[in-house]
């Protein structure tokens, strides 16, 4: 599944996290779905009860992307639901749920436990998606034609409809600031390139088929409805598409990850290359390499700016203020005015030290203060490597 991004070093980037397995068992789960409505036999339902439990344990993300697909399968347009197959449907989700709440190596109740501060993390998710210049998801745009004519071929299109239940999540939380629900968007681009790969394939296949292997006709259950377009013009579509993936090859990802898409940094603006040098486009910068001569791997070390904290994360160092929004701390804003205490020049030597001391850093890395440096710019640490707009300082 295509991430959107151009280059495909962002899929390298987000494969261990626990959100990508989360987002394969969930195409499964729809799998077993839709051969649950087909064939109505249990067995299917079950290991869709099971994925689902499983998908709630990984990553309770993609469980509410799960359900939203789930419910857009439910609402499609196919063989008749009888009462006695909802009412498995619904016994099977509450056999998940109860199977989530026994799990005894973790609680997702606790998650709640931390709302406020994961709604404040996912505000930056609503900024990117609305900036013309960061809308990272603008290349599944791409399947938003193809997804119309779906929708007009049949009213009630499972992709047309997964699409929409994700759009009005979207729409409730910009209304109600409740940010952490845009974790909802990858399912309406799931619909978006989904509906685009369809279309596109229609101009080297007889897609969607209207027979089957066996030379009978498909009953018009929604899923495969003749999609209008005309076989050039999907072609058409399916080069550009291809050409946009291939040079997203040969460049390197940016903070253009929109319309624009991926430029090369050295050709990108100073204030644009600035924010593109952090470990998650570029690796990290050998600008702080000369840290591991001094200070040993594990331990905290306190700097002045967030890029410098991106970069000892990377080569394995704990930072006071985390590179990347952590709830788990809770602090995080009275670290941030810490360091802004730090670095104000009206600060003591003396008041440096009980900062540093006060969250337990080793070291204190500076790089764009000159307030702070020099020897004696923090009492008990002493200057280990000096550096143009500051120094390291270790205790």
């Amino acid at each position: 599944m295509w991430s959107g991004f151009l280059s495909l070093r962002s899929l390298a980037e987000v494969v261990a996290y626990p959100s990508t397995t989360a987002v394969g068992l969930m195409l499964l789960a729809f799998d077993r779905l839709l051969a649950y409505r087909r064939s109505r036999e249990l067995g299917p339902l079950v290991s869709f009860g099971l994925l689902g439990a499983a998908i709630t344990l990984v990553h309770s993300f993609t469980a509410v992307n799960t359900a939203l697909g789930a419910t857009a399968v439910l609402l499609a347009a196919g063989p008749r639901w009888r009462g006695s197959d909802l009412f498995r449907v619904v016994g099977v989700g509450i056999g998940a749920f109860l199977l989530v709440t026994a799990w005894p190596f973790s609680t997702v109740s606790g998650l709640f436990t931390g709302a406020p501060e994961f709604v404040e993390i996912h505000r930056q998710l609503g900024e990117g998606m609305l900036s013309p210049t960061q809308l990272s998801c603008a290349y599944g745009l791409l399947g938003l034609a193809p997804l119309v004519l779906r929708l007009r071929a049949q009213r009630r299109d499972p992709l047309a409809l997964m699409c929409g239940l994700a759009v009005a999540v979207l729409v409730v939380a910009f209304a109600t600031g409740q940010y952490h629900l845009l974790r909802v968007a990858p399912t309406a681009m799931l619909a978006l390139h989904v509906a685009f790969g369809a279309f596109v394939a229609g101009a080297v296949l007889r897609w969607p088929p209207t027979t089957s292997p066996a030379g009978r006709t498909l009953p018009a259950d929604g899923e495969s409805a003749p999609v209008g377009g005309g076989r050039a013009g999907r072609r058409l579509l399916g080069a550009f598409a291809a050409l946009v993936l291939l040079a997203g090859l040969a460049v390197d990802v940016t903070p253009l990850n929109g319309f624009l898409g991926a430029a090369p940094t050295g050709a990108l603006p100073e204030a644009l290359r600035e924010r593109a040098r952090t470990p998650s486009l570029s690796g990290p910068s050998h600008e702080y390499d000369f840290v591991t001569r001094y200070v040993p791997t594990g331990v905290t070390v306190l700097t002045d700016r967030r890029h410098a904290d991106r970069h000892l994360n990377w080569l394995g160092y704990h930072t006071v203020n985390p590179g990347w929004p952590n709830p788990w701390i809770g602090d995080e804003k009275e670290r941030e005015a810490a360091r802004r205490e730090l670095r104000a020049p009206g600060t003591t030597p003396g008041r440096r030290a009980a900062i540093a001391e006060r969250y337990g850093a080793t070291c204190v890395l500076i790089t764009q203060t000159r307030a702070v440096s020099g020897d004696g710019a923090i009492d008990g640490y002493a200057r280990v490597r000096d550096l143009r707009g500051g120094g390291l300082f270790c205790r």
